[in-house]
């Protein structure tokens, strides 16, 4: 801003402001120039480009792929990690000055090297994994041989200890915990208090339990719908952001959202309509209630509906709330109002689902009300009922007899 005074024989005195024509700190940078791909392999593809002139000095760079941006970094060069083999990506990068203004995006063409079939065999012949949400460790063996946990770092390995030594494969459930803990005050989702979260597990070497396929994936979030998340659903693009948080510390670990494949196209879901293009998410997971009507025809359209999308899938039954009441056994707690599957309904439901060759692991909702101190409406322990067990074994014997794939879409 400048002020003009003008002087009269009186002294008078006026002031006129003028326009402010900005500074050359506050003007928006320059764009990153000669970015450029200076190496791949089959999952990863480095970046790098020149530091922009002293004029328009960089504070920091933002290196984006398919649109989103997937890290902040000071250098002039990033290894974008957690990649799909075989397959090209748009690649950006942008400049952030000191003052906080962005460049325009400098973008680029580059493609991760063709997938390897080394070792591939092994890792496919590994059985289907079946079991439940929540078990604890009175659950671990015997009629499962796969689950979901929740872990915290300072149990994390502890309790995949326990899940080696009963030969059991799990989905992990890491920053996911209570949405509560990253949730605004109006109740919508925060990426900065989800990726603390995540940051935490940091400096748990969980390393071995990937190599030896213990862990099958991990569960970024639940409860997706957006009526959990102030009336503003998650978005594809966010849960694309948080899939590729993850795959910068532990490339190799599969990122899964609780979600249907057909429901992540739609609004309430966060999607916008059409198949989105991810770049990390890895698989879907499709839990089937008696409401959603034929069990074979519905797997068949989630499963060309994670097609579409590039990814694998889980499956299970929504044991406690999706029967079709001819149990009339009520759900737990807040859910007492739906009915438990009946056994026959478990393994009708069940088989089809456990059959398609395409799904990844077969985890039911939940086995945490069986070994739940509190229980207020559940007065019966669902998994330990004898009719209950002897379904369990029939999916169970049918869960052995085929492999599972990775829990991703082929060659990724």
């Amino acid at each position: 801003m400048a002020i003009v005074i003008a002087l009269t024989g009186s002294i008078s005195i006026a002031a006129t402001t003028l326009a402010c024509t900005g500074t050359p700190n506050a003007r928006t940078p320059k764009q990153p120039p000669e970015v450029r791909v200076t190496g791949t392999a089959p999952h990863v593809i480095t970046v790098a480009w020149r530091a922009p002139a002293a004029a328009t000095a960089a504070a920091e760079y933002g290196v984006y792929v398919n649109g989103g941006r997937i890290a902040v970094t000071k250098r002039t060069a990033h290894a974008v990690t957690g990649l799909a083999c075989g397959r090209t990506y748009r690649l950006g990068v942008d400049v952030v000055a000191a003052t906080g203004r962005r460049s325009a995006n400098t973008t680029l063409v580059g493609s991760t090297k063709r997938c390897s079939t080394a070792g591939r065999t092994s890792s496919t012949a590994r059985r289907l994994p079946f079991g439940a949400w929540g078990n604890y460790r009175e659950a671990w063996g015997g009629t499962f041989s796969g689950g979901e946990i929740t872990v915290t770092p300072a149990d994390m390995l502890k309790r995949l200890r326990t899940v080696r030594a009963a030969r059991m494969r799990v989905v992990v459930s890491m920053a996911a915990g209570s949405k509560s803990d990253y949730q605004n005050p109006d109740g919508t989702f925060n990426m900065g208090m989800w990726k603390a979260r995540l940051d935490a597990f940091r400096k748990v070497d969980f390393s071995a339990f990937l190599r030896d396929g213990t862990i099958v994936a991990q569960m970024l979030i639940d409860d997706l719908d957006y009526s959990n998340w102030g009336g503003t659903a998650v978005s594809n693009r966010e849960l694309d952001e948080m899939a590729g948080y993850s795959k910068q510390f532990w490339p190799t670990l599969r990122t899964a959202v609780r979600a249907r494949p057909t429901s992540l196209t739609t609004r309430e879901y966060g999607g916008s309509g059409t198949p989105y293009d991810w770049s990390f998410l890895d698989a879907a997971w499709d839990q089937y209630s008696a409401k959603m009507g034929n069990p074979a025809a519905h797997v068949a359209a989630e499963v060309a509906a994670a097609k579409r999308q590039a990814l694998g899938l889980v499956v299970g039954l929504n044991l406690l709330t999706g029967g079709n009441g001819s149990s009339r056994l009520p759900g737990p707690d807040k859910y007492s109002s739906r009915w438990a599957m009946s056994p026959a309904e478990v393994v009708r439901y069940g088989t089809p689902l456990i059959r398609h060759p395409y799904t990844c692991a077969f985890l039911m909702w939940s086995a945490k009300y069986d070994y739940s101190a509190s229980n207020a409406h559940l007065k019966y322990r669902y998994f330990k009922r004898p009719e209950i067990r002897q379904a369990m074994r029939t999916l169970r014997a049918l869960a052995d007899r085929r492999s599972a794939p990775r829990c991703s879409a082929p060659g990724r």
